[in-house]
């Protein structure tokens, strides 16, 4: 690709020279880059040559252990690969733009027992677009967002804490919910308006698998706080945790929405909300600028579903937020 501006020609340079320089960077030997790029080495070595003559400087130190990027590499290579992110764009866009929807569309979702909203916006989807092949996978949130992070997934309605954010993907906010304390009425805090974390350091907690949004939010405030807590039992089912608490086994934090006074009152339990713990967001995440048009028109709408403005990306507008990857 050749541009040339008032100061001149610029180099040629191309799109597979960046991908091989990146390849050689991070495996550290060109046989290896070469079977990663299923080429021969010799045709590997060319282009690397080819692409440092064009730029006038040595990207590669050689030696008998292998090759390091030199320091000109070393500031090319975060460039060439910010390059490669655009490329990818504007391939996606100008592949979409003017095109009626079609290809697949991958959902994911974390189990929500309590509402079928992801199955329905899959339905309505394929009546819209009954030419996207669309697949729905259930998970759990850290699951589900690795799989979004590799492109495995388009999109995937999960669990988050109010505080997080997310390092490669954009996130709409749903439904966000308090979390409190679920524990039996003949406890010794049931009659307590509120509760603080250092207050809990005795207690049994019944508590989702790891990699359950829910666990995620309470171990990280938790960790956060520097208490150690002790999970005795762990469920994937809301509805199990209430039922444990009832037995008196221990005590449960939940979001508020997923426990109606019924529940409350037929199992004998109370919720209390407990200081430090932040609150519950069901979200739709997806990869940040790397959408296909069929993942455009379904977070599109989702967004008109729920009545969510173009700027909704789950950024707290006041509280500060918390820079944790999952």
């Amino acid at each position: 690709m050749r541009a040339t501006s008032a100061r001149g020609s610029m180099p040629d340079v191309e799109l597979r020279q960046l991908r091989y320089v990146l390849m050689i960077a991070e495996a550290g030997s060109f046989s290896a880059a070469a079977e990663q790029a299923l080429i021969a080495q010799s045709a590997l070595s060319q282009q690397v040559g080819r692409l440092e003559r064009e730029l006038g400087t040595k990207l590669f130190e050689r030696s008998s252990r292998g090759v390091t990027l030199t320091a000109a590499g070393r500031a090319f290579a975060p460039l060439a690969e910010e390059t490669l992110r655009s490329a990818e764009q504007a391939s996606l866009v100008a592949a979409s733009h003017g095109q009626l929807v079609g290809g697949r569309l991958a959902v994911g979702a974390y189990p929500n027992r309590s509402s079928p909203v992801p199955a329905i916006w899959v339905s309505e989807f394929h009546t819209r677009y009954p030419s996207v092949e669309v697949s729905l996978r259930e998970g759990l949130t850290d699951e589900l967002i690795r799989l979004v992070e590799r492109g495995e997934l388009d999109v995937a309605v999960v669990g988050l804490s109010s505080g997080l954010e997310l390092a490669e993907l954009d996130h709409l906010v749903l439904v966000e919910d308090p979390v409190g304390l679920v524990l039996p009425a003949q406890h010794a805090f049931a009659d307590a308006e509120s509760l603080t974390l250092d207050q809990l350091t005795d207690e049994a907690f019944i508590d989702g698998t790891p990699g359950a949004g829910m666990r995620i939010l309470v171990d990280h405030a938790f960790q956060q706080a520097g208490i150690v807590r002790r999970v005795q039992f762990e469920v994937s089912n809301p509805l199990h945790s209430i039922q444990l608490v009832h037995q008196g086994l221990g005590v449960a934090f939940l979001p508020r929405r997923m426990i109606d006074p019924e529940s409350l009152s037929q199992n004998g339990v109370r919720w209390i909300s407990v200081d430090g713990i932040p609150s519950f967001r069901e979200s739709l995440v997806f990869r940040r600028g790397r959408l296909s048009a069929a993942a455009r028109e379904f977070i599109g709408m989702v967004r008109r579903d729920n009545n969510l403005p173009a700027n909704n990306t789950g950024e707290p507008a006041t509280e500060s937020t918390v820079h944790q990857k999952i």
